[in-house]
């Protein structure tokens, strides 16, 4: 499992990390989040769907990497699942980003790198759970190291999602705008003029590799961005209209609660609940 590049410009910045003993009866809901999360599980066992994938059964040894906005879900096995899970966002050479790391399942596990993983993420939650001076610093660079050998790992099997595959340059270029000016208004022309393709030619290459339209595809983004801020500052909801492309904060609350089933104030206090609670 890699990113596009070397990594040389990937930083961490964890959030939350901790071990989950989980009860005989446990499950995940459905669910999807607006950061990483890196499921480190070292007994137990259990039924995990991932993004566009079918359930696959993990066990001891196994690694599951799930980035944001990618749908999740699990079923409690028998003996009981024992797992690490670490929260983190991610950022190449300075830049936020959604997109460094396919949805991967990781079953079985070889190697001495399996013991650096754990350990990274063990470490990474003893300094989030009592801060102390360089307790972030200590915190983030425990779990770069342990993402950052992920990509050294042999397993029996390494299950990725399809849909995690490289979009069309057209894609990719437009989508790259998107990511540095969702701030702003911007159009379809807009994407397709980063692009340098006609806006029916892009329209039609989207459909083909998002299955949305650009401009669904540009809202959807904004409210991932959004969830994020909700989740991880104390902005005022208009704040965070804005700051996420929203150019008028009544329009936000509307299209947030069509989308999330809830309305962003309400999202920021389950969400912050949540994660604290459980994995």
């Amino acid at each position: 499992m890699g990113s596009a590049d070397d990594g040389s410009g990937i930083s961490l910045i964890a959030h939350a990390a901790a071990f989950f003993d989980c009860s005989p009866n446990w499950r995940l809901a459905p669910r999807s989040l607006p950061h990483y999360q890196l499921w480190v599980i070292t007994g137990g066992v259990c039924e995990f769907r991932l993004g566009g994938l079918d359930p696959v059964r993990a066990g001891p040894r196994s690694v599951i990497m799930i980035p944001p906005q990618i749908s999740q879900q699990a079923w409690y096995g028998e003996p009981p699942l024992r797992t690490h899970v670490a929260h983190f966002m991610a950022y190449d050479r300075g830049e936020h980003r959604l997109d460094l790391w396919p949805p991967t399942l990781m079953i079985n596990v070889r190697g001495r790198g399996w013991d650096r993983i754990v350990a990274g993420v063990r470490d990474a939650a003893a300094e989030l759970a009592r801060p102390r001076p360089g307790s972030a610093m200590i915190a983030n660079a425990a779990l770069t190291d342990a993402v950052g050998r992920l990509a050294r790992l042999e397993a029996d099997a390494v299950i990725t999602d399809p849909s995690g595959e490289a979009h069309p340059p057209e894609v990719t270029a437009a989508i790259d705008h998107l990511r540095r000016h969702y701030d702003r208004d911007l159009s379809t022309r807009d994407l397709a003029a980063a692009a340098h393709v006609s806006p029916e030619l892009l329209r039609r290459l989207f459909r083909r590799a998002t299955g949305q339209s650009p401009s669904r595809f540009v809202q959807r983004f904004r409210i991932g961005v959004a969830r994020r801020l909700l989740q991880e500052t104390d902005l005022p909801v208009s704040v965070v209209a804005r700051r996420a492309g929203f150019g008028d904060a009544f329009y936000f609350s509307r299209v947030f609660t069509a989308a999330e089933g809830t309305p962003p104030s309400r999202y920021r206090a389950t969400a912050r609940a949540e994660l604290s609670a459980g994995p």
